[in-house]
This record gives structure tokens, C-alpha cells and sequence, in this order.
């Protein structure tokens, strides 16, 4: 789908919002003349790919994907929290 520039992060915005593999909405996303970039953090490794694919469905051919997605890291807690 060639979507005119300066509608595309809209259109990729809303694709990820609305994809059943991705349902994100706080991705950042930046159009340049040859490239999209995708930044903000995601919660695992399956969804930063899942918005890549989602992604690459919508953009042009001549331009290329910058995947700067994050991925959260949460360390387990190592000990019990007690509420009183």
C-alpha cells in the first residue's frame, strides 16, 4: 500500500493500534525521504517483530524499516513484599 508521506505514521499508528498481533499504541512513529522508524518499548520480543511485519505491510517499497523498538525488561522480584 503506497500511502502518501505525510499520512503514512498516522496510517502505521493506526495499524498497530488495530492489528490483533501488535494492539499498541504508544509507538513512536518518524518518516524521513527513505525511512521509517519505529521507537518506544514493547513488552516482548514477539510484539517488537509483530510491529515490524505490521509495519512493512503499509510502507512504501523504496523505503526501509528502522526497528528501534525496545523491549521492557523486568527483573523478578528477589524477595517477598509484606503489606501491612
Amino acid at each position: 500500500m503506497d500511502c502518501d508521506r505525510a499520512y503514512l505514521p498516522g496510517h502505521i499508528k493506526e495499524a498497530l493500534a488495530t492489528d490483533e498481533r501488535t494492539h499498541m499504541l504508544d509507538v513512536n512513529v518518524v518518516v524521513t525521504d527513505a525511512q521509517v522508524i519505529l521507537m518506544g518499548i514493547v513488552p516482548c520480543q514477539r510484539r517488537r517483530l509483530a510491529a515490524e511485519q505490521v509495519a512493512l505491510e503499509l510502507i512504501p517499497a523504496h523505503m526501509t524499516l528502522v526497528n528501534s523498538l525496545c523491549v521492557e525488561n523486568y527483573k523478578e522480584p528477589t524477595e517477598t513484599e509484606h503489606l501491612g
